[in-house]
């Protein structure tokens, strides 16, 4: 799933989302489980990076990715 945003481009890869919630425990106002149990985004605006950083790093299979839409740099995750 791939949900633009005015600042941040938050990208699910719901093919690998394992439903763990960590995602959810650690951004429940940017996160929530679907009705098929994936993570998907519910709130865009208004998103603090710090928390949508730590819930990103949180996911145990990196189903999360990060973007900056205004310089097209990769938050997370980050490259090696």
């Amino acid at each position: 799933m791939d949900t633009p945003d005015e600042r941040y481009r938050i990208i699910i890869d719901r093919d690998i989302c394992i439903s763990c919630r960590s995602c959810v425990d650690a951004a429940p106002k940017i996160f929530e489980l679907d009705g098929e149990l994936k993570s998907v985004v519910i709130e865009v605006a208004k998103i603090e990076l710090g928390t949508l950083i730590v819930a990103a790093r949180s996911c145990a299979v990196g189903a999360i990715t990060v973007i900056d839409t205004l310089t097209g740099e990769t938050l997370w995750p980050l490259s090696q």
